[in-house]
């Protein structure tokens, strides 16, 4: 009697869900351009270095989207012996829908690969401009913090660049 019970308690869980969530807008792949500001306690003086990359929008709902990116910068560009520097990142971000202005916030985590492979965490701010159906311009900030035992490296990264949405919102 009480699986029964049970069972129908979960079939009338189920039935009562929605048929799917629905995003906003279709998945959009973005190029990220901008500049990379790493600074650290133990490596002095770094200077600014020019940094790229790419990301993908997978709207979950219209409030929230997972972002797998891939950035590309040197730690240190004017010293000979300067890393070169790739974070790839899952980001969580949290969007207000105003129509064709969305701002958004959001957290970001990941792995750093220069000589070695160290995590990162941080944080995410911006915002994207619909132009025409499947075009958005963007611009955000990024902090993030790579965890190293010689000494950890914050990084602040300023981009803008287009995002291309794919398929029908």
């Amino acid at each position: 009697m009480r699986t029964s019970i049970a069972a129908l308690a979960l079939a009338a869980c189920v039935l009562s869900l929605p048929d799917r969530a629905e995003a906003a807008r279709p998945v959009g792949l973005g190029v990220a351009a901008g500049i990379a500001l790493p600074t650290s306690s133990n490596l002095g003086d770094i200077d600014p270095a020019l940094s790229w990359g790419f990301f993908v929008d997978i709207p979950i709902i219209s409030t929230f989207t997972i972002t797998p990116s891939t950035i590309l910068y040197r730690i240190d560009p004017k010293n000979v012996t300067g890393a070169a520097a790739t974070d790839v990142s899952l980001n969580f971000k949290f969007i207000i829908p105003l129509g064709p202005f969305e701002p958004f916030a959001g957290i970001t985590a990941g792995i750093t690969s220069t000589s070695d492979l160290q995590p990162h965490v941080g944080g995410v701010l911006g915002a994207s401009f619909n132009i025409v159906s499947n075009l958005d311009i963007y611009a955000s900030v990024n902090y993030r913090l790579t965890i190293d035992d010689a000494g950890n490296v914050s990084t602040w990264h300023i981009f803008a660049g287009p995002l291309f949405r794919f398929g029908q919102g």
